[in-house]
């Protein structure tokens, strides 16, 4: 996994939610959508904070956060604003 860039967090997901559009794009076969297995898929989810970049004041580790986009991982990496 890569470093975190300022105001970056490092969510740990527990739950995803799956919608129709999610798995309609997880098993379409478009190139642009299509995901590497194995894989959590899913948009919103919900974690705890392992870990955050430089300038990030509003979550320390241990937070447990929401994250509005983006939650197709076992780790995920966020802006602020989506958390």
């Amino acid at each position: 996994m890569r470093a975190l860039r300022d105001g970056e967090v490092l969510v740990k997901v527990y739950y995803t939610l799956i919608s129709a559009g999610t798995e309609k794009a997880y098993f379409s076969g478009s190139p642009n959508t299509a995901q590497r297995f194995p894989t959590v898929p899913g948009y919103s989810s919900v974690g705890t904070v392992e870990s955050v970049g430089q300038g990030v004041t509003e979550f320390k580790k241990g937070d447990r956060v929401f994250v509005a986009a983006g939650g197709h991982a076992g780790y995920n990496i966020q802006t602020c604003r989506n958390i």
